[in-house]
């Protein structure tokens, strides 16, 4: 429905949540509507391109350090007030960053591993709250998060390990896409340009 709605326009999601009493646990919420209005979307898609179509993935995405919020929405997928249709939700996308906070006080590239115990409990987490159900987890955006990079760490060759072990704590927990942000472009991603050599861009390589 959104990209990241709890950033942006997150008054009018829980304006929206009150108008149409969405509520859980007796309180209202941004996130119930946001799913409410992901269905919608569904709706609309397989008026198009019908019911069964394989060109309609039903998606929903949410926040990585919050199953909480993962739960918000499936409770209003799984009502029948809200989802009469029934429609089964078919992926759960989140972005999975190291460090999911703010990165002001990474000085080098050793201080991202403690994020990646971190990263995995979420991962378990977000598992759990889907568990049961044939919906793929997938990665909207994810990767290292050093913004600002004023000290260029994202161009130290020891972020190529790190990318490593990054992919091996992350793989066991996703069966659907995992979208890198992004492919080139500091600080961002896997090259610094597109073009560059691979043997200068060590998360690439890792990759």
């Amino acid at each position: 429905y959104g990209n990241e709605r709890w950033i942006e326009g997150w008054d009018y999601s829980i304006a929206q949540g009150t108008a149409l009493n969405l509520t859980m646990n007796n309180r209202v919420d941004g996130h119930l509507f946001d799913a409410w209005a992901q269905i919608q979307i569904w709706r609309a898609m397989h008026t198009v391109f019908g019911k069964d179509s394989a060109r309609v993935f039903r998606l929903c995405a949410g926040q990585a350090v919050s199953s909480w919020v993962t739960r918000a929405h499936l409770t209003v997928i799984d009502d029948p007030q809200w989802n009469p249709e029934g429609f089964e939700l078919m992926g759960y996308a989140i972005a999975p960053y190291a460090p999911a906070g703010s990165s002001k006080n990474v000085t080098e590239v050793s201080q991202l591993y403690p994020w990646l115990d971190t990263i995995t409990e979420h991962l378990k987490a977000q598992k759990a709250a889907l568990e049961g159900r044939n919906t793929q987890l997938i990665a909207y955006e994810g990767g290292q998060q050093i913004f600002p990079d004023k000290l260029h760490l994202n161009n130290d060759p020891e972020m190529g390990p790190f990318y490593t072990a990054f992919w091996k704590t992350v793989a066991p927990f996703f069966n659907g896409i995992f979208n890198h942000f992004v492919y080139a472009g500091d600080p961002w991603g896997l090259k610094r340009y597109p073009g560059q050599p691979a043997d200068m861009a060590p998360k690439w390589e890792a990759t």
